[in-house]
Formats: C-alpha cells, sequence, structure tokens
C-alpha cells in the first residue's frame, strides 16, 4: 500500500454528515455517511481519519437492504488512515454507503475542529470553526464530492457552512468539492448583510459578515470589498461565483485588531488583500482545483496575485499596488529563493503530511511574482482570457499544463517552452 496516497479501489461522490457541537464541554461528536463507488473489486477500504473516536462502522449495499461490520479495523496514527477490512468483496462498478459514528475534542490549536473563545464585558465567548477536516473522508484534492452538512447545537448560536440552510442547521448540497474546502462553524456570532448582482447572469446572492459582537461594528468595510470585488472577478474570469451565498466569518483570535480599528489604512489593506486572496479561491481552488499538492501554486500563487495586485489595482488604484508587491511580496520571494534550503514553484510533495512545508513565500509570493511576470509579458487582457480558459475545468482538478493551454490557446506562444523553467527549476 502506498504511505503516501490513498488507494483508488472506491471513489466517494457524497458525504452526508451531522455534526453535533458542546461548546461548554469542548466536545463534539457525529454520523456520517459516505456514498461511494467501487472502481475495482476489494475488501477493504482505506480513508482519513485523525483525532476522532471511532464509535461505529457500519457498511451498507443494495440500497441498506444489506449491512457489513469490518472482520478487522486499524487506525495508523502515523499515516492519519482508517483501514476497514470486511467480511465479503465489493464487485467492480458497485455502489455502496459506509456509515461512521465519531466523537472528538475541539482543540485548543487552529486545526480541525477547534474552539475559538473572545471575550465580552469580562465572560467568556465559545465558537467553533473547521481548519481542515474534523470527520472521516478520503482527503486528497482530486477526491471531490458533495456534501450535505446538518449541524446540531445549542439554541442561542448561530450555525454557519457552505451552502445556504433549508432549516435551522440543515443546509443544501454542495457543488463538487475537495474535502480541505468544506467549512462549518458555531458560537455567538452576530453579522452585518448586503449583496451584490452578478453582472452575467443578474442574479442577486447575499453577502454576509459574522463575527463576534464586540467587533462587530467594524466589521462593515470587509463586507464592502466583497460586494465591490465579486462583480468584478466574475467580469475578469467570465465565470460567476459558484455558490448562493458568501459568509465571511472573522475569528476573533486570528483579526479582531484589524475589525476594531478599521479606519486605519494599513488594516484596511491588509483587510482587501486577505479578503481578495479568500474570495479569488473561489475560482483558483474551489471552481479549479489543484490535482495534488506539488500545483499549490495554481491556488496560491493566483490568490496572492489577485488579492495583492490585481484586486487592489481595481477597487483602490490610489493604494499604488504594484509598487507595494515589488517591494513586499516580491522582494520576500527573492530573499528566500536566495537560500540553500529553496526549492521550485512546482515541488514534489509525495507525502500530504508534509505540505506545510511547502506552504511559504516560494508558493505564495514567488508563485504570484510568476503569474505576474507572464501577464506583463503576454499583457493582462490576453492573460485574462488565458485564465479564463483555463477556469474552464470546472469542478475539475488540474496541473500546470492545463493553465499553459489556456494562457497558449489565448496568446498564440508556447508558453510551456517559455515558463516550465520558472516553475520547475530552482
Amino acid at each position: 500500500m502506498d504511505p503516501y496516497r490513498l488507494p483508488t479501489d472506491v471513489k466517494p461522490t457524497n458525504y452526508d454528515l451531522t455534526i453535533r457541537t458542546d461548546l461548554e464541554q469542548a466536545k463534539f461528536d457525529g454520523v456520517v455517511r459516505i456514498d461511494f463507488e467501487v472502481q475495482r473489486e476489494t475488501s477493504t477500504i482505506v480513508l482519513n481519519v485523525v483525532g476522532l473516536q471511532l464509535e461505529d462502522v457500519t457498511l451498507c449495499l443494495d440500497n441498506g437492504k444489506v449491512e457489513q461490520t469490518p472482520s478487522s479495523q486499524e487506525l495508523d496514527v502515523a499515516t492519519e488512515r482508517g483501514i476497514f477490512t470486511f467480511p465479503r468483496n465489493l464487485p467492480a462498478e458497485s455502489k455502496a454507503q459506509l456509515r461512521i459514528a465519531f466523537a472528538g475534542d475541539l482543540t485548543g490549536n487552529t486545526a480541525g475542529y477547534f474552539r475559538s473563545i473572545s471575550k465580552a464585558e469580562g465572560t467568556a465567548k465559545y465558537s467553533s470553526l473547521t481548519h481542515f477536516e474534523a470527520f472521516p473522508c478520503w482527503d486528497e484534492p482530486a477526491l471531490k464530492a458533495t456534501f450535505v452538512i446538518t449541524l446540531v447545537s445549542h439554541d442561542y448560536t448561530t450555525n454557519l457552512s457552505n451552502m445556504p440552510k433549508w432549516k435551522i442547521t440543515r443546509f443544501e448540497t454542495t457543488p463538487p468539492m475537495s474535502t480541505y474546502l468544506v467549512a462549518f462553524a458555531n458560537g455567538q456570532y452576530e453579522y452585518l448583510e448586503s449583496s451584490y448582482t452578478s453582472p452575467l447572469s443578474g442574479k442577486v446572492r447575499p453577502l454576509r459578515v459574522y463575527t463576534s459582537p464586540e467587533v462587530i461594528e467594524g466589521a462593515g468595510f470587509a463586507l464592502e470589498v466583497s460586494r465591490r470585488m465579486l462583480p468584478i472577478y466574475e467580469q475578469m474570469f467570465g465565470i460567476e461565483y459558484p455558490l448562493p451565498k458568501l459568509d465571511t466569518l472573522i475569528v476573533h483570535d486570528f483579526f479582531s485588531g484589524a475589525m476594531e480599528n478599521g479606519a486605519d489604512l494599513a488594516l484596511k489593506q491588509q483587510i482587501v488583500s486577505r479578503q481578495a486572496h479568500e474570495v479569488a479561491h473561489m475560482w483558483f481552488g474551489n471552481i479549479t482545483t489543484m490535482k495534488w499538492w506539488d500545483n499549490l501554486y495554481l491556488n496560491e500563487g493566483f490568490a496572492s496575485l489577485m488579492g495583492d495586485v490585481t484586486m487592489q489595482g481595481k477597487i483602490f488604484p490610489e493604494w499604488s499596488p504594484q509598487t507595494k508587491f515589488v517591494s513586499g511580496r516580491y522582494a520576500s520571494a527573492l530573499d528566500l529563493d536566495a537560500k540553500l534550503s529553496s526549492h521550485p514553484v512546482e515541488v514534489e510533495c509525495t507525502d500530504a503530511n508534509k505540505i506545510v512545508q511547502i506552504l511559504d513565500e516560494l508558493s505564495y509570493a514567488k508563485g504570484a511574482s510568476v503569474l505576474r511576470m507572464l501577464a506583463d509579458y503576454v499583457g493582462e487582457e490576453r492573460f485574462l482570457n488565458g485564465v479564463s480558459i483555463y477556469l474552464k475545468h470546472l469542478y475539475s482538478n488540474t496541473v500546470t499544463a492545463d493553465l499553459w493551454e489556456g494562457i497558449a490557446a489565448a496568446t498564440g506562444r508556447d508558453i510551456p517552452r517559455t515558463m516550465d523553467n520558472w516553475i520547475k527549476k530552482r
């Protein structure tokens, strides 16, 4: 068995996830029902599990008419995997459902499903949110599926997830997406709201910014930034924002200073950069997703370029974002790239557990700098036309060659010959 990549015997298609959160006790439990297709006959299912207690595992066949429990199961802490072997083989081209009940503790660090604490008038208030996944899943970018999420919580809290809710805590089915993009949160939040009208379809989408009550008044600028940038992104890429709403959650631990001092120019620039970066991920990451972590810059380099340069230049040109980028991110990338420990923008990453080692300025700042150079070389309009072609890989996974193909089609130039060395060599 490959120690770094999950077996491809089965492919998940839909997750039906229910999570119950107890903020006071810092605990959660849940059930996930995962529909999957069998690609090759197998009796063993392997998926990612980390930091959870598994309370029940059941395999359902023939629309739930036949159930199996594992004849053996193993949790491999080193590879963060659950390995379940069942008494009967699953035939190729069949469909089945894996049901897992699980429980865990809300962590105190910003990983998995964790608890955040804020104070208002001397009273501690808790909220919980995800940063990467907190439930059993096939956690690889290429293994996209749809998600239905139900959040159960105390009635004085608010539940948030990727899609709008039907009832109090049940949310609509998502488009196909990678597991690392799934997000949910629970807490005593207040919100500001607005909307924008899509220039491509005329559809009106609601926008909200949620945060803790003591900093809510400072969140209006972030909401206004979202309202202004979304129509611009749609026009730039020729592709509509992919979800029916956009909720921004400002976590007190991370960003309260910027919210409390929203009138300060430097802090406004930080808010715009971060908001533009994260919203850009709706196209570079959500709609079109890197096939594996070695193409991380296709997500982060693009989002950094959009957040630090392109979007700021369109809505706040007086901030001179090009100059700021050169003296900041570009200079940082040059400094890091001069070190012996430097690596290519596209770097082989066989072990997903070591991805943190490439989440650095070479993926973000050098990736953005090389893409900015390419845009200057071919011209911004033709560059964006090529990006639009690249983004037509809707809800699919991509590699560098797909980007070069799109820009080559828009420019008539041999982009791979020009750009491969910039991406694949130190």
